[in-house]
């Protein structure tokens, strides 16, 4: 990379991170937003080595509406920030090992740093109830449990609209209800955006 490329992009990054009062504005309480995620099985515990559990690779549509629930700090430091909560259907279609499918509803806590930004980092974290049909032989099908975290960006477009990108993981397991029960663990990425 040349020199003048490195300053470029330094510009850009600086740009995106530092406050702006076009940008410092409140948002609204209330949003609503699409998210696509892509899964891919990984094995993390001894019951899961072997199995076609680790084998998964799923994408998941996401619809969601978010709520502002308190704002922390006063917008000086970069661990104040904004939580929110967040109430979200969950459609997954499994494409490896066999065809299937698993839905549901989640409800997730989003605290997003750095108030004031363009871009902003944000943690979510999230527990949700659905039913897994992605036939696979050493997971039951049925009634199923979600548990899911992302580590993201979220980028304010303008007043209106946000994207989001996120590094994802998520466990999905029916807590023995039925058996064989090793869980399903994925790693994978989130792209959505958000009216607000």
């Amino acid at each position: 990379m040349s020199f003048l490329s490195a300053a470029r992009v330094t510009l850009v990054i600086c740009a995106l991170l530092t406050p702006s009062q076009a940008w410092s504005g409140e948002e609204s309480r209330f949003g609503y937003g699409l998210t696509l995620g892509y899964g891919d099985g990984i094995t993390v515990r001894n019951v899961q080595k072997g199995t076609d559990v680790g084998d998964v690779q799923w994408l998941s549509i996401e619809p969601s509406v978010r709520l502002r629930l308190a704002e922390f700090g006063d917008r000086q430091h970069w661990y104040d920030g904004a939580l929110d909560g967040l109430i979200q259907a969950r459609v997954v279609l499994n494409f490896d090992p066999r065809n299937g499918y698993a839905g549901g509803g989640v409800a997730a806590l989003r605290y997003t740093l750095l108030p004031g930004r363009r871009v902003r980092p944000y943690f979510e974290g999230g527990l949700g109830v659905g039913g897994l049909d992605f036939k696979l032989q050493d997971q039951a099908d049925g009634i199923t449990f979600f548990i899911h975290t992302t580590l993201g960006l979220r980028w304010k477009l303008n007043d209106r609209f946000s994207v989001l990108a996120g590094a994802s993981w998520q466990h999905i397991s029916n807590a023995k209800i039925n058996l064989p029960n090793p869980g399903i663990d994925t790693l994978g990425f989130q792209l959505g955006f958000e009216v607000h």
